[in-house]
């Protein structure tokens, strides 16, 4: 348990960390949680793709990555993994 909580506190003092990092290095703040629910979408040919799956069909799936909106076949996605920061802290592959 005390592995759980130092690992937990350790995880989001470095989500801060980089939070305060990315704040700084852009023009549209970035909030905290923002970190700790983004998505991720590995692509077919190796590339991961990082944001909020904001539209997930039977055909398409629509990430979003700040104002930006991409469009993805379901058929070029390998995996999409949600929650990316929370599934590191609990150690999953």
């Amino acid at each position: 348990m005390k592995a759980f909580i130092a690992g937990l506190l350790i995880g989001i003092l470095l989500a801060a960390v980089l939070a305060f990092y990315l704040i700084k290095s852009r023009d549209i703040p970035l909030a905290l949680g923002e970190l700790l629910d983004q998505d991720a979408i590995l692509l077919d040919n190796g590339k991961v793709r990082t944001g909020f799956v904001i539209l997930e069909n039977d055909t398409d799936l629509v990430l979003q990555n700040g104002a930006n909106h991409y469009s993805y076949p379901k058929n070029r996605i390998k995996t999409v993994r949600k929650d990316i920061l929370s599934v590191y802290l609990r150690g999953e592959k």
